[in-house]
């Protein structure tokens, strides 16, 4: 131990790894910040082999195996780029990584994003972890975009929609949709692209390349093709409102054979099939993100008239 804490002190963790092992510091902060502890593990077997992001949740579960009670007595501040808490708190995963999340989450741990690298103490530590040949600490990879996989179908059994998120580690995030309304092909096609623009965006990316296999959706959203229908041009509203929110986004078209994981995570969700394969989340859109507009013609009746009620009633709504 290496300072001294003040009783309900909230602290501060960085969190560093590289292709051997995983490290940890907990500092104070008070305009400097002075250094509590240092922990580092060894990676053995597997581990090696975990993605960069995975060892960064290794990194802060070993801290906590470490230095418990400093995670009891204080509010720690997990300070990253990457989006650790949205990742734990997944319900898609399974393995470590769920039962890491639960183990977490019974600490008060908060995460923040990582503005800089304050005090030659951080500094000193992360050259001394560095391994001798130049390996990159996962807090500096170049940044590189996200990728989502959109697909939608509509049959007689229903729509259904399917994205595969696929982030800057490679890990893969499946999720499949029923719409609990009637759409169009063109529609659903519109519905699993928003649901793949709002589920990585929630995750934090800034910088996202779009893979659908619909001709007519990649080209309305790239302008090469007009929207005349009143829905589909609210749907291409919707997508380019919720692209503005990106640093830059790119939508490409993509054969069926390229998109088979979308397209098989779409019909699953239309599927009665008891048994699957892996843990995929299937949700229910209830109702359309384009909200059906009722124009009503001003009707003027000198005496009351049996449809009065429902005019009124549909003005309101």
């Amino acid at each position: 131990m290496l300072t001294v804490l003040e009783p309900d002190e909230d602290l501060f963790m960085y969190l560093s790894v590289s292709e051997h092992a995983v490290s940890a510091i907990l500092l104070r902060d008070q305009r400097v910040q002075y250094p509590i502890y240092y922990v580092n593990k060894t990676l053995v077997d597997a581990e090696t082999r975990y993605l960069p992001l995975k060892k960064l949740i290794l990194a802060l579960v070993h801290a906590i195996r470490k230095l418990p009670y400093y995670f009891q007595a204080h509010t720690v501040y997990v300070l990253t780029k990457y989006p650790l808490k949205l990742l734990l708190k997944r319900s898609n995963f399974t393995g470590k990584i769920a039962k890491w999340g639960i183990r977490l989450g019974s600490f008060n741990i908060r995460y923040r994003p990582r503005s800089s690298m304050k005090g030659q103490v951080l500094s000193d530590f992360v050259a001394e972890f560095s391994p001798r040949k130049e390996l990159e600490i996962v807090c500096h990879v170049e940044v590189h975009p996200w990728k989502v996989f959109v697909d939608g179908t509509s049959s007689a059994l229903g729509a259904t929609a399917g994205i595969v998120i696929i982030t800057l580690e490679g890990i893969k995030l499946e999720h499949s949709f029923r719409l609990g309304f009637r759409a169009s092909n063109n529609e659903v096609e519109y519905e699993a692209l928003l649901a793949g623009l709002k589920a990585v965006l929630g995750l934090g990316a800034k910088e996202v390349e779009v893979y659908s296999d619909s001709r007519l959706v990649v080209n309305q959203v790239q302008g090469s093709f007009e929207a005349k229908d009143s829905r589909i041009m609210e749907y291409l509203r919707l997508v380019k409102q919720t692209m503005d929110r990106f640093l830059n986004v790119r939508v490409v078209q993509v054969a069926r054979g390229q998109n088979r994981h979308a397209d098989f995570l779409a019909i699953l969700a239309s599927s009665l099939t008891k048994e699957v394969p892996r843990l995929i989340k299937v949700e229910l859109v209830a109702e359309s993100r384009v909200n059906a507009r009722i124009v009503i013609s001003l009707i003027i009746a000198a005496e009351p008239c049996w449809i009065d009620s429902i005019i009124d009633f549909l003005v309101e709504d």
